[in-house]
């Protein structure tokens, strides 16, 4: 067997994906919104601090998505992981090009500059308000 072909069976690599098709959005951002940051810092740092974020949010969204869902703990597929975080990831992925749409058009038409750690923040405020919600849903129709 060659290595791609053990790539692509474990499920856990494959997981791995899911945050790198999030990263050029998120390095496109900081050399947007953050130019002096993108300017000063090497490539493998800007890379990892773009790993780090998606992967961070990917977690907590899944994390989410699987609050909601009451049957996550009883069904037995293995696959049910994966789906999630396709779920995931596809929800960021609208919220962060949404984000950077405003965030670029308040620079762009009101020429008020939005620095990079708001920028940051807000990305993670839905998630934070989300995942009470989501707990508070899953003790109270979880039990059913």
């Amino acid at each position: 067997m060659s290595y791609i072909e053990d790539f692509f069976k474990n499920d856990f690599l494959k997981s791995l994906l899911f945050p790198a098709t999030m990263m050029p959005f998120w390095y496109l951002s900081i050399y947007m919104i953050n130019n002096e940051f993108y300017l000063q810092t090497e490539m493998a740092i800007l890379i990892i601090i773009c790993y780090v974020i998606c992967l961070t949010s990917l977690l907590m969204m899944s994390s989410i998505i699987s609050l909601f869902d009451n049957d996550f703990r009883n069904r037995n597929d293995p696959h049910l992981m994966m789906g999630i975080f396709l779920v995931a990831t596809i929800f960021l992925l609208v919220w962060k090009v949404i984000l950077f749409f405003l965030a670029y058009s308040t620079l762009f038409f009101f020429d008020n500059k939005l620095y990079y750690y708001w920028y940051i923040v807000i990305y993670f405020i839905p998630l934070f308000v989300l995942w009470p919600i989501g707990y508070i849903y899953n003790t109270k129709h979880g039990q059913d």
